[in-house]
């Protein structure tokens, strides 16, 4: 998953149907998480960032590997490098997925 500061991540209005906030309430204590960690983590869980090893577009490649190396050298949180190493992983991952479902042919364009 994508390490995001709160200011840098993305905001999604949701309805719940009745009875499932109370559920996810629950989850998360019982975690002891917040509800949208809760909600996050079982969605990463659902829809997981591809491994680079499953990643065969070199350009995707490219930008995990530069977002990697940006990373190894430990980037303050919010800091302009730690902000090009999410845009090269987001990037990346697009690309990935744009490329995958061409081969695929679900002329995702």
């Amino acid at each position: 998953m994508i390490n995001e500061t709160h200011r840098d991540s993305d905001k999604f209005m949701l309805r719940l149907p009745t009875g499932m906030r109370d559920r996810i309430k629950s989850v998360a204590e019982s975690n002891g998480r917040s509800m949208n960690a809760e909600i996050v983590a079982a969605l990463d869980e659902k829809y997981p960032a591809p491994v680079a090893d499953e990643v065969t577009d070199p350009g995707a490649k490219f930008l995990w590997d530069l977002a990697a190396k940006i990373r190894a050298r430990n980037p303050k949180p919010g800091s302009l490098r730690a902000i090009q190493a999410d845009t090269y992983d987001r990037l990346a991952y697009d690309l990935h997925i744009r490329m995958r479902s061409k081969a695929e042919g679900d002329g995702v364009e």
